[in-house]
């Protein structure tokens, strides 16, 4: 009984403490164009040039675009796609966000820790049928 009475106050004591830290640490939604820009050129810029610095880029009208950047300026940058051999430039503020080609890495850990659960569940079966139950 004093068990459970100690689980339910600290529920209701650490819900919404927890609540509202989030909303204090949450970014603001509204970010100053400028300020945008900057960042999303550091990204690019981080990314570097050439056909192993593919990125997938979400534009502020919300299409999405696939390439690799070929060239780097003060205030645009050049994406190309290697398929179709076109070459886009588009400015910094153009951009909403800017995200690495391919998968996650949470989503790779993820496929790596099922395919170890599976190798492992594997091996139990196997040893199972081997000890003769």
């Amino acid at each position: 009984m004093k068990l459970s009475w100690l689980v339910s106050w600290c529920l209701i004591v650490c819900i919404p403490i927890s609540a509202s830290s989030q909303s204090a640490l949450s970014p603001t939604v509204t970010q100053e164009p400028a300020d945008h820009a900057a960042k999303i050129k550091l990204e690019i810029q981080k990314r570097g040039t050439g056909e192993r610095a593919r990125v997938k880029l979400t534009l502020r009208d919300k299409t999405g675009v696939k390439g690799y950047i070929s060239q780097i300026g003060d205030d645009s940058f050049e994406l190309s796609d290697q398929q179709t051999g076109t070459v886009m430039t588009l400015a910094y503020r153009e951009v909403d966000r800017v995200q690495k080609q391919g998968l996650s890495t949470p989503a790779k850990v993820a496929i790596g820790a099922a395919v170890v659960a599976g190798a492992m569940i594997a091996a139990g079966l196997i040893a199972y049928q081997a000890s003769g139950y």
